[in-house]
């Protein structure tokens, strides 16, 4: 339940909307898209639901690994850091966005 005192606590101003050139957001999906269905097959052609649902906690899950200083060792952690380094050049825009609006 929102009050009065929670309209006063707005963070939205703190945030930072670009737009993704497309050719970096269609690789994202691309990305994304060859996670899942890696992940479908896998798991002997899990369906599309549950597929998509196992990919993101694995893409979660290779974020603290790559943070531990794993390398890949299969082809789905392979897509996995792809799609992590995709994630990190959508960060940099949105932080270069964040720094020319501080200026």
């Amino acid at each position: 339940m929102m009050t009065d005192d929670d309209d006063d606590d707005d963070d939205d101003d703190d945030l930072v909307y670009v737009a993704v050139p497309k050719e970096l957001a269609k690789r994202f999906a691309e990305k994304k898209e060859q996670i899942v269905a890696t992940v479908a097959a896998d798991l002997g052609g899990l369906a599309r639901e549950k597929a998509e649902k196992r990919a993101d906690q694995l893409i979660e899950h290779w974020e603290e690994a790559e943070l531990d200083g794993r390398e890949p060792s299969t082809p789905l952690e392979s897509l996995l850091r792809e799609y992590h380094l995709i994630c990190e050049e959508i960060l940099e825009l949105q932080d270069a966005a964040a720094d020319r609006r501080r200026k």
